[in-house]
């Protein structure tokens, strides 16, 4: 998964037991949450499901919709 506007900050999109969702960024292997995965990217002030992209060029948003909520995910 690649931020839209800041393409060189990518990770795993990790979704916990609970439904949570969280990123791995890959340039230091942390786990943080989307927002904070935007803000590590140097991005502020943004929609962080509509910032970040997976590979296919769908958002966090999308794939949400899509996916999470087929398998009962809220």
């Amino acid at each position: 998964m690649q931020d839209s506007v800041y393409p060189n900050c990518s990770g795993y999109l990790l979704l916990s037991n609970t439904g949570l969702l969280g990123i791995v960024c890959l340039c230091h292997s942390c786990h943080m949450s989307v927002l904070k995965f935007c803000e590590h990217a140097g991005l502020y002030g943004i929609n962080p499901v509509d910032a970040v992209q997976m590979e296919n060029g769908e958002t966090i948003a999308q794939w949400t919709n899509l996916y999470l909520l087929k398998f009962g995910v809220r």
